[in-house]
């Protein structure tokens, strides 16, 4: 059977009139009612707090742990926000961890000067190209492959890359930082150094200590340059070899290529029929040596000489060291200009003597032609002697002409002369700056 609720009264009934064992009452509490007649009244003190508590109780038990979970969730995703936020405004490139966002990198990386951005380009270019191992945007190094940029030194895991890169028409990928510089469309051009300066390395080594994570391609050139002097000396010796070999290169071609002959020129009365014949450009070594354009050398485009700074092979020598190659590039770009200008000059020269002996050839055919008709008898006529004069004044007209251009002749010769003399001087100067970096890398 089921228990019947049993209904407790406070104070009991026989307490009710009984005030000297009651506690004396505070001024602010509320009046328990008493009790006189249990049958006709009943206390109602404490009920309401007990409905009170047990609907507390009922609601407690009534809201699910997962709301408490969420609500704890929401607060600590709120702190996380609140300190992403301040990590993104106090976000330094240079430091070793990942920006929260891409907005907050760009904005980053547009705080620093464009003329700083650019320096670092082209130390970077100088220096090898050489990427990160790691991902820039996670700051892990693997296990997938990464995507370097191609107009800086950061890389990108495929899952890591960020809103706002793009490939270009050629396959070759920016990140949103170059996009946001403009410099998928408009890198930075490439400047050498004039002449090999030690200023430019002290320069670099206080930059580099004072800033240890500005350029991780100068502090990974710095350790390279660290290594063994055996590796440095043997890299330096096949790049001078190679040279040597691409300035040997054209007078291996000189058998291949025919000699040009010019058809002989004779007058048809002169007992020693003159001839021409000048030796081809390419049969002389001094003129053996085909170089690329000097563009290729600045824009990279497929060269013997820039292939060494595009696969990094100088990466181990010191700046030094490489400024000097630089000087020798240089050098190797004016004698190829002079050399081509030399051979626009022989070949006009060519051109100049053909016609100075067509009109030698012409002026003996005059002259034989004037000695004829002066033997004949003094029944000449006229007209005849009209046209000798017309004759005659056309070969002085002739002669003035041909007179001029031996002129001219002398003159080419003359600047062929002097355009060879800096040749030399050019191979004697290109000579003794091997002579001083194979003297700088032997100490």
């Amino acid at each position: 059977m089921p228990r019947a609720r049993t209904k407790y009264i406070w104070p009991p009934p026989i307490l009710a009139n009984d005030t000297a064992i009651l506690p004396p009452q505070r001024a602010d509490a509320t009046t328990t009612p008493t009790i006189t007649n249990a049958t006709n009244s009943e206390p109602r003190g404490k009920k309401p707090r007990l409905a009170a508590s047990k609907r507390r109780t009922t609601s407690q038990r009534n809201t699910p742990a997962s709301e408490d979970r969420g609500v704890s969730r929401a607060g600590d995703n709120q702190d996380k926000a609140d300190k992403a936020g301040e990590e993104a405004v106090e976000w330094d490139p240079d430091s070793d961890t990942a920006p929260p966002s891409v907005e907050v990198a760009i904005a980053a990386y547009a705080r620093i000067p464009m003329e700083t951005q650019i320096q670092r380009y082209r130390e970077w270019r100088r220096f090898g190209s050489i990427h990160e191992d790691f991902c820039m945007a996670c700051r892990k190094s693997g296990p997938e492959n990464l995507v370097p940029c191609f107009t800086c030194s950061k890389s990108f895991h495929d899952r890591c890359i960020p809103r706002g890169s793009l490939y270009n028409e050629r396959r070759q990928w920016f990140c949103a930082v170059c996009v946001h510089r403009n410099w998928h469309e408009q890198p930075p051009t490439l400047t050498p150094p004039a002449s090999p300066s030690p200023e430019p390395l002290a320069d670099n080594n206080q930059q580099t200590q004072g800033n240890p994570r500005k350029r991780g391609n100068a502090h990974l050139a710095d350790q390279e340059e660290n290594a063994t002097s055996t590796g440095n000396n043997s890299q330096a010796l096949s790049i001078l070899a190679e040279i040597s070999r691409s300035m040997s290169r054209g007078e291996t071609r000189r058998a291949n290529v025919p000699s040009h002959r010019f058809p002989e020129v004779s007058a048809p009365y002169s007992p020693n029929p003159s001839s021409i014949t000048l030796p081809s450009i390419s049969t002389r070594p001094e003129f053996g040596l085909t170089a690329p354009s000097p563009s290729a050398y600045v824009g990279g485009g497929g060269s013997i000489l820039d292939s060494h700074a595009r696969k990094s092979k100088f990466a181990t020598l010191s700046s030094e060291v490489d400024s000097a190659l630089w000087v020798l590039y240089r050098e190797l770009e004016s004698v190829t200009s002079l050399r081509q200008r030399i051979g626009e000059l022989e070949s006009e020269i060519v051109k100049l003597r053909q016609d100075v002996s067509i009109r030698d050839n012409q002026l003996i055919l005059s002259r034989r032609s004037m000695s004829v008709h002066g033997s004949l008898p003094n029944g000449i006529s006229q007209t005849e002697i009209d046209r000798l004069r017309v004759q005659a004044a056309k070969v002085e007209e002739v002669t003035r002409q041909t007179e001029s251009l031996r002129a001219k002749n002398e003159a080419l010769e003359k600047a062929l002369e002097e355009a060879k003399a800096e040749s030399a001087s050019k191979d004697k100067t290109l000579n003794e700056w091997k002579g001083r970096l194979v003297s700088l890398i032997g100490n």
